[in-house]
């Protein structure tokens, strides 16, 4: 913003030290990080003020305490009602009054403390201007690798253009009530259906697909001319094997066999097309090769997870491969109806450090399988067909949600248009 703005009847250029209180600690940054250790805490007594307060408007938030005889070391950073702060680190620049009856306290490092004087500038008026655009450019330190405020002394010489008549900065700030007030309601009405939406794509992913899986293979009320089988009848159940010791040992990988993890699997919606390592000779002799086509299931970490193996692949213990009987069921099946027990399997893992499914639990589990491949083969066409319309409906969700999004980009540009056209003199023309 250029210096050269000529300054509207009235107004008068000041400086941050011609409008705050006559007090040694008018403007004053917070103390050195070491000066406020989590060794002084105490349960209750003088509050310390952090980030937090200030980004949320919250100054009821936090639990660090200090004891009287550490407050009066750090009563230069006591923060009182009406003080203004400022987020000084990590979000910069943010601004919030310290309210009323406040808890006694002081403010943290990350802070800086304003006290302005009520009988040369309005509070409201200055926290506007605060949160403007115009002064926040300026009290950002510049040419600094992190954002940063300027220094304390610094600050103090940045000037600024106010009406000096007390009336006309009221009549301003009830303008600004007015109209940002409005565009806040309807930023949190758009951000209210933001969060509608993601709740909607949230249900759908973690329901829809297994609730149209339950509709076809169903696990209590067995259709005629289906029959429950163990899976160890429909498929070889075989751990993955990678011992211990080869696990860390750099010398067994960086050949050309894939080895997929259980992330591989987490992350694959359904097909493992990627892996994150792979063994060289001396990996493939302690491990074993599964082929393309297996269903690996995860029983360690993300227990349940369940995918097909597009390409030849080893793979740790801490998955199983389950390699289709020919005749009986084909992998795209086993692999649905797995979904259906993941619930289970997380429920019966045994409890420690790490959850886990004992391997011989899955042997005896009980798969619904219809009379005939074909029927498999149907189920699993209608699901696929599922599948692309519940990615279809997750893209108009994803374009909803960029929709709403620019909505409050847009509001967050005018709102910071009104805040520059009132602090350059122009809302009340």
């Amino acid at each position: 913003m250029s210096e050269t703005i000529q300054i509207p009847k009235g107004w008068k250029n000041i400086t941050f030290a011609d409008i705050v209180k006559n007090e040694k600690y008018a403007i004053k940054r917070g103390p050195w990080g070491s000066s406020i250790k989590k060794d002084f805490f105490v349960p209750d007594g003088y509050k310390v003020y952090q980030q937090h307060n200030v980004i949320y408007d919250d100054f009821e938030f936090g639990d660090y305490f200090l004891d009287e005889k550490k407050f009066d070391e750090l009563k230069e950073f006591q923060i009182k009602s009406d003080d203004i702060l400022i987020s000084c680190s990590g979000t910069i620049g943010k601004v919030a009054r310290v309210p009323p009856n406040v808890k006694k306290g002081v403010m943290n490092q990350a802070l800086l403390k304003i006290s302005p004087d009520d009988l040369k500038i309005n509070s409201d008026f200055f926290l506007y201007l605060l949160k403007s655009p115009i002064l926040q450019n300026k009290i950002m330190a510049k040419g600094t690798a992190m954002k940063n405020i300027v220094s304390v002394s610094n600050l103090k010489k940045i000037s600024f253009n106010v009406p000096m008549d007390l009336k006309i900065q009221k009549q301003i700030v009830a303008k600004l009530d007015h109209i940002l007030g409005e565009l806040e309601v309807k930023k949190k009405q758009i951000l209210s259906l933001i969060e509608q939406n993601k709740e909607r794509i949230d249900f759908f992913e973690k329901n829809w697909i297994n609730y149209k899986i339950s509709n076809l293979i169903p696990k209590k009320e067995i259709p005629n001319g289906w029959s429950l089988l163990p899976l160890s009848e429909i498929c070889s159940v075989e751990r993955g094997k990678f011992g211990h010791r080869p696990r860390n040992d750099p010398a067994f990988y960086g050949g050309k066999y894939p080895f997929i993890q259980t992330g591989d699997v987490a992350r694959s919606n359904g097909r493992v097309s990627k892996f994150s390592q792979t063994l060289n000779e001396k990996g493939l002799k302690v491990s074993r090769m599964f082929p393309k086509g297996t269903v690996v299931i995860t029983i360690s970490a993300n227990i349940g997870d369940t995918a097909i193996l597009e390409f030849d692949s080893c793979f740790p213990d801490s998955l199983i491969g389950l390699t289709p009987i020919t005749g009986k069921t084909i992998a795209e099946y086993v692999e649905y109806a797995l979904r259906l027990y993941q619930k289970d399997l997380t429920r019966d893992a045994s409890q420690g450090t790490q959850k886990n499914i004992n391997y011989d639990f899955l042997k005896p589990l009980l798969i619904p399988i219809p009379k005939t491949i074909i029927e498999q083969e149907n189920i699993v066409r209608k699901i696929k067909h599922e599948e692309v319309k519940f990615e279809k409906q997750k893209i108009s969700f994803e374009n909803i949600k960029q929709n709403y999004e620019s909505k409050i980009n847009y509001i967050n540009h005018i709102q910071s248009s009104v805040l520059d056209s009132a602090f350059l003199g122009k809302l009340l023309n």
